[in-house]
C-alpha cells in the first residue's frame, strides 16, 4: 500500500514511512468506522501565536488497523524549527477509544544546531468516550482532549491547541 505525503521533507517522509507498519484495510478487524479510520493532512494549527497554515506547518495523522501515527513540522520561526514524529497503537471497542505513542522523536533545529528528544508525550493509554451523531464521531477524554471526525476530516483540540486536518487518500 502506498501512502502519499505531498510536501513533506524527505527525512520526515522516510521516518514516517519507517514508523508505520503495513496498514490494514480501513474496515479493519478492530471495528474502527470508515468515518474515523484514515489518513489526514494538516490544514491549520491554532496556537498562542495565531493560526499557522502550510507551508509554515505541515503534518499528517494516520489512524488505521490499530496504528496511530503523527508527523508535525513547524517552520513558522526561522530560528526554531520543530519536527515531531510519533507512532503507537490504539484500541477501539465501539464505546471507548484509547491510544498511546510508543515511539516519539522531537527534533529542534536552531542556529546552534539540532537537538533530539525521545520522550513520550504522556504515560500509558489515553482513553476517550465515543459519541456518534449523524455524520460525526466525537472522541472526548476526561482530561479535555477531543477529536471530532467528519467525512471530510478531523479536528483535534487539547484546550489551548487546535489542529484541523483534511482527509487524504491512501492508495
Amino acid at each position: 500500500m502506498l501512502i502519499k505525503f505531498p510536501m513533506l521533507p524527505n527525512f520526515a517522509l522516510t521516518i514516517a514511512l519507517l514508523a508505520v507498519p503495513v496498514l490494514a484495510d480501513p474496515s479493519s478487524v478492530d471495528g474502527l468506522p470508515a468515518s474515523v479510520s484514515g489518513a489526514y493532512a494538516l490544514e491549520e494549527w491554532h496556537t498562542d501565536a495565531g493560526t499557522l497554515k502550510p507551508p509554515q506547518v505541515q503534518g499528517r495523522f494516520l489512524l488505521m488497523g490499530g496504528t496511530v501515527a503523527t508527523v508535525l513540522i513547524n517552520n513558522a520561526q526561522a530560528d526554531k524549527k520543530t519536527t515531531i514524529v510519533m507512532f503507537g497503537k490504539y484500541v477501539w471497542d465501539g464505546t471507548h477509544f484509547a491510544y498511546d505513542y510508543q515511539d516519539t522523536s522531537l527534533f529542534l533545529e536552531t542556529p546552534s544546531g539540532v537537538t533530539a528528544e525521545h520522550k513520550a508525550p504522556w504515560e500509558g493509554m489515553r482513553s476517550f468516550a465515543i459519541q456518534k451523531t449523524a455524520g460525526t464521531v466525537r472522541l472526548r477524554a476526561d482530561s479535555g482532549q477531543e477529536f471530532v471526525f467528519t467525512n471530510s476530516g478531523v479536528t483535534y483540540t487539547d484546550g489551548k491547541t487546535v489542529r484541523v486536518y483534511r482527509r487524504i487518500s491512501v492508495q
